[in-house]
């Protein structure tokens, strides 16, 4: 009696569930990328703001001087932020450069900045921000999302 061979062609199921995990994880870490990285902008931009926040915070508590000026304003077309030294000027003048406390927000992005509370953030010797007696809501905006920062009335700067 003759045996019959049987020939099986297809995947094992150890194949089969590998294939399907290299496409996952593929899927999972690629397919984000070409959506581009504006959805993202706006949360980076706002974390980079309370770094800048809190650096000019703790500059302020440590130069205790009356004369000294610790201020950021955000640009009126919402646009950017920068930091001034002269507290009577509130408006950043067109040669205005950014520094290590102030930021322009790139053509590219769609991000806005906006205030509801003030355009103009003053920061005492406390770390407080003269402007927030309630809290202080600064919102980066973009067609996909926004993120919010809060200054509460005694200084502590956050994402909400």
């Amino acid at each position: 009696m003759a045996s019959a061979t049987r020939q099986v062609s297809g995947f094992t199921i150890v194949e089969l569930i590998v294939v399907i995990l290299i496409i996952t994880i593929l899927a999972s870490t690629v397919v984000p990328k070409l959506f581009g990285v504006s959805s993202f902008d706006a949360f980076v931009y706002r974390d980079q703001m309370i770094s800048h926040l809190r650096l000019k915070q703790q500059r302020a508590m440590q130069q205790t001087d009356p004369a000294s000026c610790h201020q950021i304003l955000i640009k009126s077309d919402g646009s950017g932020y920068g930091s001034t030294t002269d507290c009577s000027n509130k408006i950043l003048t067109a040669d205005w450069h950014t520094d290590n406390t102030g930021f322009e927000i790139p053509i590219r992005s769609t991000v806005l900045i906006g205030s509801q509370s003030s355009e103009t953030l003053t920061i005492d010797s406390w770390g407080r921000i003269s402007e927030c007696t309630s809290q202080c809501i600064i919102e980066f905006t973009n067609a996909a999302d926004t993120a919010r920062l809060c200054i509460e009335s005694e200084g502590y700067i956050h994402a909400c």
